[in-house]
């Protein structure tokens, strides 16, 4: 039996829970879209709920595209929003890693999922467009949360624990053709 999610917003965490432990479909018609612009009307939902919940990354992400700090426009940096509809879920970017001096490391930033899609595969396939463009540029992926919830998403991405990185609290290695083979570490 197929169920399908006509509206998420009013579904409890638990109801989603009950679906996907049933074997039932609750991913709906969902589309990742690579952005050109930050759709701030758009992302408006998303801020206010992040703030609610005492996150302030949307905060960060909206004033530094709005003084040019980051417009995810180097080379390899992109960013990407979920839309159901004309509706934005979710959002989260690729930079080059601002921390270290490494152009083959790139950084995970801003990911926030809408309360109401999260157990839904909307960040999975936020993160799986985000990884592959990655590939493209990057051989190391990194990114720093404080959430447990987060880490355990991460984690079920591939993602490790990275406690010997000052800036990151999780990597990801993409590719293993630019290190020595002697290196004991995909982080050195």
């Amino acid at each position: 039996m197929t169920v399908i999610v006509s509206n998420p917003a009013t579904q409890t965490k638990r109801d989603v829970r009950r679906k996907i432990q049933a074997g039932a479909q609750t991913t709906p018609n969902i589309e990742v879209r690579r952005l050109t612009e930050l759709p701030a009307d758009d992302l408006r939902p998303l801020l206010a709920e992040s703030r609610a919940q005492g996150f302030r990354l949307l905060d960060t992400l909206m004033d530094n595209y709005a003084n040019g700090v980051n417009r995810f426009a180097k080379p390899g940096e992109a960013l990407f929003g979920v839309y159901h509809g004309r509706q934005l879920i979710a959002i989260g970017g690729l930079n080059r890693d601002p921390y270290v001096q490494d152009d083959a490391r790139g950084r995970v930033r801003h990911v926030y999922v809408l309360d109401a899609w999260r157990a839904q595969g909307v960040g999975k396939r936020l993160m799986q467009a985000i990884v592959d463009e990655a590939r493209r540029s990057f051989r190391l992926l990194t990114l720093r949360t404080m959430s447990a919830e987060a880490d355990r998403f991460y984690r079920g991405r591939g993602f490790r624990a990275a406690p010997e990185l000052e800036q990151a609290t999780h990597y990801l290695v993409l590719s293993h053709e630019h290190r020595c083979e002697t290196d004991a570490s995909p982080l050195g």
